[in-house]
């Protein structure tokens, strides 16, 4: 088992392909294409996809084009999910893709360690990690997201991904199997394709080793509370969990209104998002206590207890309580919640 690539010519190793895609992110580009720059992992090629910014952001990813390993590309705005998978498909070359969100960290030793694991893990196809998150100054570390299993099974997707998909990698001819990503999703992609890779035999594995800083930014669409959003994960789980149609599914998606929710769906959706709206309060992410109370109250359907919750931690913060400890609790309980089934 090859623990370590100290005796390994470069000339050995694949290729990998590091993507990250960016939009209107011209501020926190330097940080984040540096820390792809600086992985120990020597055959790499970096591509940076600029999803048509309107700010500096193309004029940023263009200063590091001194780096023979980087190329710059971009499009007229497709989104995300038609970005990345254009980047795969019409310009990698590697027999991996490394996926970097844009605005985030990767460490030093990321690329290494999870080459290493899919290379001594037969039968594994996908590789995530250990990720911490940092405030919006990208500063201070707000919580973890831990998961305990070294292999990545179905169940662990059932109400959240394990891992999220900035850390995610991949062989590439695995990948172009299933067909890629499914650019009908315009978010939860990386959902659907790591179920898909599960349900074709591919395993995933996982590292229980920080390689990863996720960094909150404003307008991002994890901390979106838009409808359509939450739609999406659902439409997931009836096709990957409860066996429907997905065709039959995707067409209704299409179809239906925005705001067009069943009963159940509705009570569901409120719960979920008054638990983020919370969360986004701890995180200090442009939520204030009245804001955060103004949002509870627009989801309707008496959510007393999430009013009551909020209530208590503004009284604990104004005694004194830092809410990033707060924040840590309620992470280590979702995670607890979510992935502590073993098959």
């Amino acid at each position: 088992m090859l623990n370590s690539l100290e005796d390994t010519k470069d000339n050995e190793l694949p290729l990998v392909s590091m993507i990250s895609v960016f939009y209107n992110r011209g501020y926190c580009v330097e940080e984040s294409v540096k820390s792809m720059i600086d992985q120990t992992y020597s055959n790499l090629e970096i591509i940076l996809v600029d999803d048509k910014s309107t700010d500096n952001t193309l004029q940023e990813l263009k200063k590091f084009e001194y780096d023979p390993r980087v190329k710059v590309i971009t499009h007229p705005n497709m989104g995300f999910t038609r970005s990345i998978k254009k980047a795969i498909e019409e310009t990698a070359n590697g027999e991996y893709i490394a996926v970097h969100g844009s605005g985030d960290i990767s460490f030093k030793r990321r690329i290494e360690k999870q080459y290493l694991c899919l290379k001594n893990k037969q039968g594994f196809s996908v590789c995530g990690c250990l990720h911490n998150n940092l405030d919006i100054t990208g500063k201070k570390v707000l919580d973890s997201h831990t998961f305990s299993f070294d292999v990545v099974k179905k169940i662990h997707f059932l109400n959240a991904t394990p891992f999220t998909h900035g850390t995610a990698m991949f062989k590439t001819i695995d990948y172009k199997c299933l067909g890629g990503y499914d650019d009908f999703f315009e978010i939860c992609q990386d959902w659907d394709l790591w179920l898909r890779f599960i349900k074709n035999g591919y395993g995933i594995c996982y590292i229980n080793d920080l390689l990863y800083s996720r960094v909150e930014r404003e307008g991002s669409i994890s901390n979106s509370s838009d409808v359509k959003n939450f739609r999406y994960g659902e439409l997931i789980r009836k096709i990957h969990f409860e066996g429907e149609k997905g065709s039959k599914l995707k067409a209704s998606f299409i179809r239906k209104k925005n705001s067009t929710l069943t009963k159940s769906e509705v009570n569901i959706y409120r719960h979920q998002k008054s638990l983020q709206a919370i969360r986004l309060y701890l995180s200090g992410l442009d939520k204030s206590y009245y804001e955060t109370i103004a949002l509870l109250r627009s989801y309707g359907g008496g959510l007393y207890r999430f009013r009551f919750f909020i209530l208590i931690l503004r009284m604990a913060v104004l005694i004194g309580v830092e809410k990033i400890y707060v924040l840590r609790i309620l992470r280590k309980l979702k995670n607890l919640k979510n992935f502590s089934k073993k098959n």
